[in-house]
């Protein structure tokens, strides 16, 4: 896991650094499967404080936040 997340964090600077669509792609693929790993390795939330944390947390819902993040992908690799 944290191998996985310092390669994704080179390869993104590495694409912000030469601006090529290749290393973009690259990088934006690496991150998500770093995202994958990441939630496969996350322990489950139980119990009460899981409970309270997500009446906390209120009406943001896993969709939203996909959405959002799904509407900037198309943003960066749009060419300009």
């Amino acid at each position: 896991m944290y191998y996985s997340l310092g390669y994704s964090l080179i390869q993104a600077l590495k694409s912000l650094a030469t601006f090529e669509e290749e290393d973009l792609e690259h990088a934006i693929e690496l991150c998500r499967n770093t995202s994958q790993i990441t939630h496969l390795v996350r322990k489950p939330e139980s119990g009460w404080i899981a409970s309270a944390s997500r009446l906390a947390k209120g009406s943001t819902s896993l969709h939203s936040i996909k959405s959002m993040v799904h509407s900037t992908d198309s943003l960066v690799l749009t060419p300009p």
